[in-house]
Protein backbone atom coordinates (compact mmCIF):
# COMPACT_ATOMS: atom_id res chain seq x y z
CA UNK A 1 0.00 0.00 0.00
CA UNK A 2 1.77 3.10 -1.28
CA UNK A 3 0.28 5.83 0.92
CA UNK A 4 1.99 9.20 1.20
CA UNK A 5 1.55 12.88 2.05
CA UNK A 6 2.09 14.23 -1.48
CA UNK A 7 -1.54 15.37 -1.82
CA UNK A 8 -2.75 15.00 1.76
CA UNK A 9 -4.33 17.72 3.91
CA UNK A 10 -4.87 17.99 7.67
CA UNK A 11 -8.60 18.20 8.41
CA UNK A 12 -8.41 17.74 12.20
CA UNK A 13 -5.45 18.62 14.43
CA UNK A 14 -6.05 17.88 18.10
CA UNK A 15 -3.80 15.02 19.18
CA UNK A 16 -4.52 14.12 22.79
CA UNK A 17 -6.76 17.18 23.12
CA UNK A 18 -3.72 19.50 22.99
CA UNK A 19 -5.06 21.52 20.02
CA UNK A 20 -4.75 23.71 18.08
CA UNK A 21 -8.19 22.46 16.93
CA UNK A 22 -11.04 21.45 19.22
CA UNK A 23 -13.29 18.42 18.87
CA UNK A 24 -12.10 14.89 18.17
CA UNK A 25 -8.76 14.19 19.82
CA UNK A 26 -6.86 13.07 16.74
CA UNK A 27 -4.84 14.24 13.78
CA UNK A 28 -6.55 13.29 10.52
CA UNK A 29 -4.52 13.34 7.33
CA UNK A 30 -7.07 13.28 4.52
CA UNK A 31 -6.12 11.86 1.13
CA UNK A 32 -2.97 9.86 1.88
CA UNK A 33 -4.18 7.51 -0.88
CA UNK A 34 -7.26 7.35 -3.07
CA UNK A 35 -10.20 7.06 -0.68
CA UNK A 36 -7.88 6.68 2.33
CA UNK A 37 -7.19 8.89 5.37
CA UNK A 38 -4.62 8.39 8.13
CA UNK A 39 -5.70 8.98 11.75
CA UNK A 40 -3.27 9.50 14.66
CA UNK A 41 -4.52 9.05 18.23
CA UNK A 42 -2.98 8.65 21.68
CA UNK A 43 -4.35 7.03 24.82
CA UNK A 44 -1.74 8.49 27.16
CA UNK A 45 -0.67 11.89 28.44
CA UNK A 46 0.70 14.14 25.71
CA UNK A 47 2.75 17.28 26.36
CA UNK A 48 3.94 19.70 23.70
CA UNK A 49 6.57 22.41 23.97
CA UNK A 50 4.54 25.26 25.57
CA UNK A 51 6.94 28.05 24.73
CA UNK A 52 5.83 30.78 22.33
CA UNK A 53 8.65 32.84 20.85
CA UNK A 54 8.92 36.23 19.21
CA UNK A 55 10.55 36.28 15.81
CA UNK A 56 11.71 38.92 13.35
CA UNK A 57 12.80 37.63 9.95
CA UNK A 58 13.53 41.08 8.55
CA UNK A 59 10.36 41.23 6.43
CA UNK A 60 7.86 39.92 8.96
CA UNK A 61 7.57 39.74 12.74
CA UNK A 62 5.28 38.00 15.18
CA UNK A 63 5.09 35.04 17.53
CA UNK A 64 5.67 31.38 16.78
CA UNK A 65 3.06 28.86 17.83
CA UNK A 66 3.64 26.46 20.70
CA UNK A 67 4.51 22.84 19.89
CA UNK A 68 1.07 22.05 18.48
CA UNK A 69 1.83 24.51 15.68
CA UNK A 70 4.37 21.97 14.44
CA UNK A 71 1.85 19.12 14.30
CA UNK A 72 0.49 18.24 10.87
CA UNK A 73 2.42 18.15 7.60
CA UNK A 74 5.99 19.28 7.01
CA UNK A 75 6.84 19.15 3.30
CA UNK A 76 5.93 15.60 2.28
CA UNK A 77 6.05 14.23 5.81
CA UNK A 78 3.70 13.92 8.72
CA UNK A 79 5.01 15.60 11.86
CA UNK A 80 4.26 15.40 15.59
CA UNK A 81 5.91 17.53 18.30
CA UNK A 82 6.63 16.56 21.91
CA UNK A 83 8.01 18.60 24.79
CA UNK A 84 11.66 17.98 25.63
CA UNK A 85 12.34 14.89 27.76
CA UNK A 86 8.77 13.55 27.34
CA UNK A 87 7.19 10.94 25.09
CA UNK A 88 3.91 10.27 23.30
CA UNK A 89 2.31 6.92 22.47
CA UNK A 90 0.68 7.04 19.04
CA UNK A 91 -1.64 4.76 17.12
CA UNK A 92 -1.67 5.06 13.31
CA UNK A 93 -4.81 3.85 11.51
CA UNK A 94 -5.52 3.87 7.78
CA UNK A 95 -9.27 4.46 7.36
CA UNK A 96 -11.77 4.96 4.58
CA UNK A 97 -11.94 8.65 3.72
CA UNK A 98 -14.14 10.72 6.02
CA UNK A 99 -14.88 7.77 8.32
CA UNK A 100 -13.38 5.85 11.24
CA UNK A 101 -13.69 2.56 9.33
CA UNK A 102 -10.28 0.88 8.89
CA UNK A 103 -9.44 0.16 5.26
CA UNK A 104 -9.29 -3.41 4.06
CA UNK A 105 -5.72 -4.68 3.83
CA UNK A 106 -5.25 -8.18 2.47
CA UNK A 107 -3.27 -10.62 4.67
CA UNK A 108 -0.29 -10.56 2.28
CA UNK A 109 -0.34 -6.85 1.39
CA UNK A 110 2.75 -4.81 2.31
CA UNK A 111 2.18 -1.48 4.03
CA UNK A 112 5.15 0.90 4.01
CA UNK A 113 6.14 3.11 6.93
CA UNK A 114 9.26 5.15 7.64
CA UNK A 115 10.66 7.60 10.21
CA UNK A 116 13.27 10.30 9.64
CA UNK A 117 15.67 12.83 11.08
CA UNK A 118 16.66 10.80 14.12
CA UNK A 119 19.08 13.19 15.81
CA UNK A 120 20.24 14.64 19.11
CA UNK A 121 20.11 18.07 20.68
CA UNK A 122 19.81 18.76 24.40
CA UNK A 123 18.86 15.09 24.60
CA UNK A 124 18.39 12.26 22.11
CA UNK A 125 15.29 11.17 20.18
CA UNK A 126 14.01 7.62 20.36
CA UNK A 127 11.30 5.55 18.67
CA UNK A 128 9.91 2.39 20.24
CA UNK A 129 8.02 0.34 17.63
CA UNK A 130 5.52 -1.23 20.03
CA UNK A 131 3.72 -3.08 17.24
CA UNK A 132 5.89 -5.88 15.81
CA UNK A 133 7.28 -4.94 12.38
CA UNK A 134 7.60 -7.40 9.52
CA UNK A 135 10.88 -5.95 8.31
CA UNK A 136 13.17 -3.02 8.99
CA UNK A 137 16.25 -1.60 7.31
CA UNK A 138 18.77 1.19 7.65
CA UNK A 139 21.76 2.29 5.58
CA UNK A 140 25.16 0.61 6.14
CA UNK A 141 26.38 3.95 7.54
CA UNK A 142 23.32 4.66 9.68
CA UNK A 143 23.69 6.96 12.66
CA UNK A 144 20.60 5.50 14.34
CA UNK A 145 21.25 2.90 17.04
CA UNK A 146 18.86 -0.06 16.74
CA UNK A 147 18.20 -2.62 19.47
CA UNK A 148 15.77 -5.50 19.80
CA UNK A 149 14.24 -7.54 16.99
CA UNK A 150 11.34 -7.17 14.56
CA UNK A 151 9.11 -8.45 17.36
CA UNK A 152 9.99 -5.33 19.38
CA UNK A 153 12.31 -2.85 17.69
CA UNK A 154 13.76 0.27 19.31
CA UNK A 155 15.82 3.06 17.75
CA UNK A 156 17.74 5.94 19.30
CA UNK A 157 19.45 8.88 17.64
CA UNK A 158 23.23 8.96 17.41
CA UNK A 159 23.87 12.11 15.38
CA UNK A 160 23.65 15.76 16.33
CA UNK A 161 21.33 17.45 13.88
CA UNK A 162 20.81 20.89 12.39
CA UNK A 163 17.92 22.47 10.48
CA UNK A 164 19.98 22.24 7.29
CA UNK A 165 19.95 18.43 7.22
CA UNK A 166 16.18 18.01 7.64
CA UNK A 167 14.63 16.12 4.67
CA UNK A 168 11.84 17.59 2.54
CA UNK A 169 10.96 14.58 0.34
CA UNK A 170 11.08 10.88 1.36
CA UNK A 171 11.80 9.93 -2.26
CA UNK A 172 14.78 12.30 -2.64
CA UNK A 173 17.18 12.35 0.31
CA UNK A 174 20.84 13.19 0.83
CA UNK A 175 23.21 10.65 2.38
CA UNK A 176 23.02 12.18 5.85
CA UNK A 177 19.22 12.21 5.63
CA UNK A 178 19.15 8.52 4.63
CA UNK A 179 21.57 7.72 7.45
CA UNK A 180 19.04 9.19 9.90
CA UNK A 181 16.02 7.28 8.52
CA UNK A 182 14.49 3.87 9.31
CA UNK A 183 12.52 1.87 6.74
CA UNK A 184 9.68 -0.31 8.06
CA UNK A 185 7.15 -2.68 6.49
CA UNK A 186 4.00 -4.19 7.97
CA UNK A 187 2.19 -7.10 6.32
CA UNK A 188 -1.61 -7.19 6.33
CA UNK A 189 -1.98 -4.35 8.85
CA UNK A 190 -4.19 -1.25 8.71
CA UNK A 191 -3.09 -0.03 12.16
CA UNK A 192 0.13 0.05 14.19
CA UNK A 193 1.56 1.85 17.21
CA UNK A 194 4.82 3.41 18.37
CA UNK A 195 6.18 5.61 21.13
CA UNK A 196 8.25 8.68 20.22
CA UNK A 197 10.09 11.00 22.57
CA UNK A 198 13.31 12.41 23.92
CA UNK A 199 15.57 11.30 26.77
CA UNK A 200 18.62 12.90 28.36
CA UNK A 201 17.25 16.46 28.34
CA UNK A 202 16.95 16.74 32.12
CA UNK A 203 15.55 20.29 32.12
CA UNK A 204 12.96 19.36 29.50
CA UNK A 205 13.62 22.46 27.45
CA UNK A 206 12.44 22.89 23.87
CA UNK A 207 10.63 20.28 21.82
CA UNK A 208 11.33 17.45 19.37
CA UNK A 209 9.59 16.61 16.11
CA UNK A 210 8.93 13.15 14.71
CA UNK A 211 8.92 13.03 10.90
CA UNK A 212 7.23 10.04 9.28
CA UNK A 213 5.83 8.91 5.93
CA UNK A 214 4.85 5.82 3.94
CA UNK A 215 7.14 4.50 1.19
CA UNK A 216 10.57 6.10 1.08
CA UNK A 217 13.55 6.11 -1.24
CA UNK A 218 15.19 2.78 -0.45
CA UNK A 219 12.00 0.80 0.01
CA UNK A 220 11.27 -1.76 -2.72
CA UNK A 221 10.58 -0.04 -6.01
CA UNK A 222 7.04 0.68 -7.10
CA UNK A 223 5.45 2.61 -9.91
CA UNK A 224 4.13 6.16 -9.69
CA UNK A 225 1.25 7.02 -7.37
CA UNK A 226 -1.80 5.45 -8.98
CA UNK A 227 -5.42 4.92 -8.08
CA UNK A 228 -6.57 1.41 -7.16
CA UNK A 229 -8.74 -0.71 -9.50
CA UNK A 230 -12.23 0.67 -9.84
CA UNK A 231 -11.21 4.33 -9.71
CA UNK A 232 -13.72 6.66 -11.31
CA UNK A 233 -11.62 7.66 -14.32
CA UNK A 234 -14.54 9.45 -15.97
CA UNK A 235 -17.44 11.00 -14.14
CA UNK A 236 -18.18 11.95 -10.55
CA UNK A 237 -17.51 9.66 -7.59
CA UNK A 238 -19.83 9.33 -4.58
CA UNK A 239 -19.84 7.26 -1.40
CA UNK A 240 -22.15 4.41 -0.46
CA UNK A 241 -22.69 3.96 3.28
CA UNK A 242 -20.25 1.36 4.54
CA UNK A 243 -17.38 2.52 2.35
CA UNK A 244 -18.58 1.56 -1.12
CA UNK A 245 -18.55 4.00 -4.01
CA UNK A 246 -20.38 4.67 -7.26
CA UNK A 247 -19.39 6.60 -10.35
CA UNK A 248 -22.00 8.93 -11.87
CA UNK A 249 -21.86 10.29 -15.45
CA UNK A 250 -20.41 13.75 -15.99
CA UNK A 251 -23.87 15.13 -16.69
CA UNK A 252 -24.78 14.70 -13.00
CA UNK A 253 -22.64 17.62 -11.97
CA UNK A 254 -20.11 18.87 -14.53
CA UNK A 255 -20.86 22.24 -16.05
CA UNK A 256 -21.14 23.46 -19.63
CA UNK A 257 -18.99 26.22 -21.13
CA UNK A 258 -21.56 28.73 -19.86
CA UNK A 259 -21.06 27.49 -16.31
CA UNK A 260 -24.51 25.91 -16.02
CA UNK A 261 -24.79 22.31 -14.71
CA UNK A 262 -25.93 19.82 -17.34
CA UNK A 263 -28.32 18.24 -14.83
CA UNK A 264 -29.10 20.91 -12.20
CA UNK A 265 -29.74 19.49 -8.73
CA UNK A 266 -32.07 20.42 -5.91
CA UNK A 267 -30.57 23.11 -3.64
CA UNK A 268 -31.21 20.89 -0.63
CA UNK A 269 -29.16 18.01 -2.04
CA UNK A 270 -25.63 18.10 -0.56
CA UNK A 271 -24.01 16.29 -3.49
CA UNK A 272 -24.46 16.13 -7.25
CA UNK A 273 -23.93 12.36 -7.24
CA UNK A 274 -25.52 10.08 -4.66
CA UNK A 275 -26.68 11.08 -1.20
CA UNK A 276 -29.95 12.58 0.10
CA UNK A 277 -32.31 14.12 -2.47
CA UNK A 278 -29.94 13.17 -5.32
CA UNK A 279 -32.96 12.37 -7.51
CA UNK A 280 -34.48 15.86 -7.28
CA UNK A 281 -34.16 18.67 -9.80
CA UNK A 282 -34.08 22.42 -9.01
CA UNK A 283 -37.84 22.44 -8.29
CA UNK A 284 -37.47 19.81 -5.59
CA UNK A 285 -39.32 17.21 -7.62
CA UNK A 286 -38.00 13.88 -8.85
CA UNK A 287 -36.18 14.15 -12.14
CA UNK A 288 -36.08 10.74 -13.82
CA UNK A 289 -32.66 11.28 -15.39
CA UNK A 290 -31.17 12.07 -12.00
CA UNK A 291 -33.20 9.25 -10.44
CA UNK A 292 -31.69 6.71 -12.83
CA UNK A 293 -28.09 7.89 -13.23
CA UNK A 294 -27.19 10.18 -10.32
CA UNK A 295 -28.49 8.15 -7.35
CA UNK A 296 -27.13 5.10 -5.56
CA UNK A 297 -30.58 3.66 -4.89
CA UNK A 298 -31.96 2.41 -1.56
CA UNK A 299 -32.21 0.15 0.26
CA UNK A 300 -28.95 -1.56 -0.67
CA UNK A 301 -28.66 -5.19 0.41
CA UNK A 302 -25.61 -7.43 0.36
CA UNK A 303 -23.51 -4.38 -0.48
CA UNK A 304 -20.24 -6.25 -0.05
CA UNK A 305 -21.10 -9.06 -2.49
CA UNK A 306 -21.07 -8.28 -6.19
CA UNK A 307 -23.35 -11.19 -7.14
CA UNK A 308 -26.19 -10.06 -4.88
CA UNK A 309 -25.79 -6.29 -4.35
CA UNK A 310 -29.22 -4.80 -4.95
CA UNK A 311 -31.30 -1.65 -4.79
CA UNK A 312 -34.79 -0.74 -5.89
CA UNK A 313 -33.67 2.06 -8.21
CA UNK A 314 -30.67 4.11 -9.27
CA UNK A 315 -27.13 3.13 -10.23
CA UNK A 316 -26.88 0.02 -8.05
CA UNK A 317 -30.08 -1.42 -9.49
CA UNK A 318 -28.45 -1.50 -12.92
CA UNK A 319 -25.83 -4.01 -11.76
CA UNK A 320 -23.09 -2.09 -13.55
CA UNK A 321 -19.48 -2.25 -12.26
CA UNK A 322 -16.65 0.15 -13.09
CA UNK A 323 -13.24 -0.89 -14.41
CA UNK A 324 -11.53 -3.04 -11.81
CA UNK A 325 -14.75 -4.63 -10.63
CA UNK A 326 -16.11 -4.96 -14.15
CA UNK A 327 -15.94 -3.28 -17.54
CA UNK A 328 -18.81 -0.79 -17.43
CA UNK A 329 -18.59 2.95 -17.94
CA UNK A 330 -20.53 5.33 -15.64
CA UNK A 331 -23.03 4.95 -14.17
CA UNK A 332 -21.38 2.07 -12.34
CA UNK A 333 -20.46 0.68 -8.93
CA UNK A 334 -16.88 1.68 -8.19
CA UNK A 335 -16.15 -0.09 -4.91
CA UNK A 336 -18.21 -2.54 -2.87
CA UNK A 337 -19.16 -1.57 0.66
CA UNK A 338 -18.49 -3.60 3.79
CA UNK A 339 -22.10 -3.52 4.95
CA UNK A 340 -25.61 -2.85 3.82
CA UNK A 341 -26.78 0.73 3.37
CA UNK A 342 -29.76 -0.10 5.62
Amino acid sequence: MDWNFAFATVTQNNLGGAGPDSGKEEIRYAGVANGVDLILTTDSAYTVNPKVKDYDSGWAAGKTADGTGNNGINGKFGQVNVKGNTEVKMKFTLVEEGTDTPVEVSPKQTVFFSVYDMDTGKGYEFVDFTTPVDSHSVTPTTTAKLTGTDAHLQATAGRRGTDEDNPSDPMAMTKVQKDSAIWITYIGRNTWSLTFGEKGNEKGKGGRNLLFAGRAEGHCKAGPIVDPPGFCTAGIEAMIKGGGKVCCPDKCGFTTASGAPTLPKFSGAPNSCGGPACDKGPDGQRQMERYNDCCVGKPIVDGNVRASINASYGIVSKGRFCTGLGKDAPPCINRLSKQSDR
